[in-house]
């Protein structure tokens, strides 16, 4: 009995592993996925920074809001958002990586981004017609469940445009 018992073990693991090792469960190619692009303009920002230096040495906030509008010039609501920049890591660039959070009041509804960004050493905005991309890492009302990135670029007036590229 208890030869039966390992022999159907080891029968049902030889059948397994042939099974996990076939060219289906190999690691295939992924198909690009359909996607769809969102362009707003973001007028000038209005920015408030805070040296955090008392409570995380190095650390400085920024926060800052601007309204938006389409590329036709209709009102398109509102960004809100921060940016942590941290005086941790020394890696060497004339330059500083900066955590962005970024809310995009919408007439439908919200669009968060999220990620770091490299950003000229000691300045509070982007270089002109520089650019940054994170991840939108969600939403609401009719961007639930968005996903994607947003490349932020700097224009030489100051404004922003903000090119989103969604998953469909």
């Amino acid at each position: 009995m208890k030869i039966k018992v390992i022999a159907s073990i080891v029968g049902l693991l030889a059948f397994v592993s042939f099974g996990l090792a076939s060219p289906a469960n190999a690691i295939q190619p992924v198909a690009k996925k359909a996607t769809y692009t969102l362009v707003l303009l973001q007028a000038q920002p209005q920015i408030k920074t805070w040296d955090l230096e008392d409570s995380i040495p190095g650390a400085i906030e920024s926060i800052f809001g601007a309204k938006l509008t389409t590329t036709k010039g209709k009102n398109a609501g509102y960004l809100t958002g921060s940016i942590v920049t941290d005086d941790i890591l020394d890696i060497g660039n004339p330059g500083e990586y900066r955590h962005r959070n970024l809310t995009f009041t919408l007439p439908g509804g919200q669009i968060l981004a999220k990620g770091n960004s490299f950003y000229p050493l000691a300045q509070a905005q982007l270089d002109f017609n520089e650019s940054a991309v994170i991840a939108v890492i969600g939403g609401t009302g009719e961007y639930i469940g968005a996903r994607g990135e947003v490349k932020t670029t700097r224009k030489t007036n100051g404004t922003y445009r903000h090119e989103f590229t969604l998953l469909k």
